[in-house]
């Protein structure tokens, strides 16, 4: 609620301080000695910041933390167990048919039970998302949406074009890929909750508990290269991952960065399945990153990439982990 209340409070601050920097004197001589990625970024913070907005971005705030504390709030109770919305999911890669659709429907009971305060928030969050972007002179909240992502290399037109190439050549594919899998899983009507099983047998899972994938996940990192090594080490010396899932615990999976500690953070909610090692080559990947820009930027603003290659080091670090699957999930 602190955070909330201060964050918006602080843009104020933070602008004045980016402006003084984008109007000096030695802005070129910045330029020419650590590129212009920085102003570029700064541009985009001023189209997109307006004083009249910081009690909107309060609200906004708070709509989103009451929404993400109802999610945390989960407790479905199914095959005897107390579960979260990561544990029900787990349920959604069972070899027996029946189980994934009672466990789909616990699932979606869940959103269904809050429907209306939902509806309400979504609401709300389009009203203060419209106001903040007529008050920097838009007509609705897309410009101002595609601002804050902080992409400085494309923009509406190209992910446009993308969207298109998505539904022509993506859609037809992904068709051709599901239609295997109701072969393979023998269904003849493939439904939403036979999505998460690829295989008719079951799907792979990791042969241990969550140390044991942290302890695998250092052999990796150390057969990888020294400097993987010396960035897991680093991990887990000072406790910069949260994995388990737990009553009550912010759902999702991300990599975010504690500046003054040139510290990357891992979080995320196991729940036994493949994606387990999925999420942490993952948001590796991310950290990784982190943590050697850290080590070699002499600027804050450079230690941590952009929307535009942000997934270039995460996915990347997932195909680098295919070697070592088998630690993991074992040889068999």
């Amino acid at each position: 609620e602190y955070l909330n209340e201060q964050i918006p409070e602080y843009s104020s601050a933070y602008m004045e301080l980016a402006n003084t920097l984008y109007d000096c004197a030695f802005k070129d001589d910045f330029v020419k000695e650590f590129g212009n990625s920085m102003f570029s970024n700064i541009e985009i913070q001023r189209k997109s910041y307006c004083e009249k907005n910081i009690p909107l971005l309060q609200k906004e705030a708070k709509l989103c933390s009451e929404y993400e504390k109802i999610i945390a709030s989960a407790d479905i109770v199914f095959d005897g167990k107390h579960l979260n919305l990561y544990g029900i999911m787990s349920y959604f890669e069972n070899a027996d048919r029946q189980v994934r659709h009672d466990a789909f429907k616990a699932y979606s009971d869940f959103y269904a039970s809050h429907e209306k305060r939902f509806e309400e928030i979504w609401d709300e969050l389009i009203k203060i998302r419209t106001e903040q972007s007529k008050n920097l002179g838009f007509d609705n909240y897309i410009p101002l949406g595609y601002l804050k992502q902080g992409r400085t290399d494309y923009d509406e037109k190209d992910v446009a074009s993308f969207r298109e190439q998505v539904k022509d050549e993506l859609v037809p594919f992904c068709k051709k890929l599901y239609e295997a899998q109701a072969k393979r899983i023998g269904v003849g009507d493939f439904k939403a909750y036979d999505e998460k099983l690829i295989f008719g047998d079951g799907n792979a899972k990791p042969v241990g508990d969550d140390d044991f994938l942290i302890a695998k996940a250092s052999e990796m990192y150390h057969d990888m290269s020294k400097e993987t090594g010396e960035f897991f080490d680093f991990m887990r010396e000072h406790e910069l991952m949260d994995l388990d899932t737990r009553p009550n615990k912010a759902v999702g999976g991300y990599c975010t960065f504690i500046a003054d500690y040139d510290s990357p953070y891992i979080f995320s909610n196991f729940n036994g399945s493949a994606a387990d090692v999925g999420v942490l080559t993952h948001e590796a990947g991310h950290a990784f990153e982190a943590f050697c820009a850290s080590r070699h930027q002499p600027i804050s603003e450079y230690c941590w990439s952009t929307s535009e290659v942000n997934e270039i080091h995460s996915m990347s670090m997932e195909y680098f982990a295919y070697p070592w699957l088998g630690l993991f999930f074992g040889d068999g």
